[in-house]
């Protein structure tokens, strides 16, 4: 028994050492993933640079992110257009956010749209783990020039596939690259929140139109 134990206690000290000199040899690479909480995010389109502070966040296998706002507006999004920044001050954010802003891209904050605060807060967790928010009624297209808004009643993505299908209270189809598409649920959000959130996208609500025609943004499903 006692050369057993001896045994024992040698191979753990050869699988201590071994596991020390992989993460030593891994230089300053982060094996393990140990970020789990990321407070302001960074999307960036065609006509601006918008930010805004998360107050959770879920990720889809590294292809998707679903964001959700300090005042409750949940976006489904495309994570190739879309950045996540664990920053102490949002200066910080916004310095990184003109950094990445060629072509004379305005930097547009949400928040400050919104009325909202811009100081942020590093929690030692804000990834969601079981994500059980499947209900979005809204879906902004990004098109040549601008977005359109759509009420949606049914959506679905293909596990082997980067499309997503939007079917409108009107029973019409639609089928477009995931990349191109961010699913909104503005149920429980404050006033204004879509109508800013895709003012920051566009810088101008000009370039926005809506399918069916609509006078406004509404802010429950007509």
């Amino acid at each position: 028994m006692e050369n057993i134990s001896r045994r024992k206690r040698i191979y753990s000290g050869v699988l201590a050492s071994l596991l020390t000199l992989q993460l030593t040899a891994c230089g300053n690479a982060d094996m393990l993933d140990t970020v789990k909480n990321y407070n302001v995010a960074v999307e960036t389109t065609d006509d601006t640079v918008s930010m805004f502070i998360i107050d959770k966040y879920y990720d889809y296998e590294g292809e998707q992110f679903q964001l959700v706002t300090q005042d409750g507006l949940v976006i489904l999004t495309s994570s190739k257009n879309t950045e996540l920044l664990r920053v102490s001050d949002y200066d910080l954010a916004e310095d990184y956010a003109e950094a990445i802003a060629f072509d004379g891209k305005d930097i547009i904050s949400y928040d400050e749209l919104q009325g909202l605060s811009t100081r942020v807060a590093i929690k030692s967790w804000n990834k969601g783990v079981l994500d059980m928010q499947y209900t979005f009624n809204k879906a902004i297209i990004q098109n040549d020039g601008g977005v359109t808004i759509v009420n949606i009643k049914q959506w679905g993505t293909y596990a082997e596939d980067d499309k997503v299908q939007l079917i409108l209270p009107d029973d019409t189809v639609l089928l477009r690259n995931i990349e191109d598409v961010k699913l909104v649920n503005d149920t429980n959000a404050d006033e204004n929140a879509l109508t800013n959130y895709v003012l920051s996208l566009v810088g101008d609500l000009t370039k926005v139109t809506y399918y069916p025609v609509a006078k406004s943004l509404s802010k429950t499903q007509e």
